[in-house]
């Protein structure tokens, strides 16, 4: 990985009562578009303080002994820290339009959601546009049978997460299918099974393959993705990651869901069992416009972006 390091300023802080004189550094790290870190070092090369912004908030970790470092420590709501509460209207579970006003505080709205066929931005300024989304209908006889092989076949293979050759994998993805070749209908069974399936929905505090999560049916929208794609593809239905902001329990929060390509490509949401997403889906700017890698993390360029700095006002 590309790393940018310059030397910002000499300081001084303490460390278990004395004093130590170190240099503050600046990372720029090349990954999600550029991630930029503090480091307080000393001399000798010692670590003491790194200082890193992420999802709104500052992520800071001090050096410390293992007393300390085991000890009580104060517990963080991460995901009441990161929702966005919208303003304006109350969005519809299974809504096939959504339409909000939406802004930045800091940054461009137009590096930050990302438009496509299903979503649309409106660029006003820098900082602000309105973004409407609708929700597609699909006839599965417009769907081609299985496998898939076109343009998007790049969407077939496994990665580091995605085991879609594993024994596994293809065993349980035929015994889903039970013969189905229709592409759309194929997909909606996979969609069902997952969602069904993993009957212990947890944040799972970590980033699981997909063999972790069939063999533990156990886990949050990461598990979910993770393993429906690995099934879908296995299957010969090209499908990819999707990566942004989604609506429940009043608010927008972290989420991650699938899209599938069935002759256009269609977003399905496995943890919430949808077959086609609602429209209280948002999707974020990726690191890639193919969204595609072997590091899952890399998907949330935008949410990291944009969670606690985008003000939604909900129009219809």
């Amino acid at each position: 990985m590309k790393t940018e390091i310059e030397v910002e300023a000499q300081d001084a802080l303490t460390y278990q009562s004395e004093e130590k004189q170190v240099y503050v550094l600046r990372q720029t790290l090349d990954m999600m578009g550029g991630i930029i870190m503090k480091v307080w070092l000393d001399p000798d090369g010692v670590s003491y303080r790194t200082q890193t912004p992420m999802m709104g908030l500052s992520m800071v970790t001090t050096k410390t002994d293992r007393e300390v470092a085991l000890g009580d420590t104060e517990e963080i709501d991460i995901i009441l820290k990161t929702r966005i509460l919208p303003s304006g209207k109350h969005p519809m579970r299974n809504a096939r339009n959504f339409k909000a006003d939406v802004k930045l505080t800091s940054g461009s709205i137009a590096d930050a959601i990302m438009s496509n066929s299903r979503q649309k931005l409106e660029v006003n300024s820098e900082q602000a546009g309105r973004l409407s989304i609708h929700i597609p209908t699909v006839a599965a006889a417009d769907c081609p049978d299985l496998p898939i092989r076109d343009a998007e076949d790049k969407f077939l293979g496994a990665s580091a997460y995605i085991q879609t050759d594993a024994p596994a994998i293809r065993a349980k993805t035929e015994e889903i299918l039970d013969g189905e070749v229709n592409s759309w209908r194929a997909a909606e069974k996979l969609c069902q099974w997952v969602y069904t399936a993993i009957t212990e929905k947890k944040m799972s505090g970590g980033l699981g393959s997909s063999l972790t999560a069939l063999e533990s049916l156990s886990g949050d929208c990461t598990e979910h993705t993770v393993l429906f794609i690995a099934l879908a593809r296995s299957a010969g239905i090209p499908t990819r990651i999707c990566s942004g902001i989604a609506f429940a329990q009043g608010a927008f929060h972290y989420h991650l869901w699938v899209e599938v390509y069935v002759g256009r490509w269609i977003q399905m949401d496995p943890t919430w069992g949808q077959t086609i997403a609602d429209a209280n889906h948002i999707q974020l700017a990726g690191s890639t416009s193919t969204l595609e890698s072997d590091h899952l993390s890399e998907f949330a360029e935008g949410v990291f972006r944009t969670l606690n700095q985008l003000e939604i006002a909900i129009v219809e």
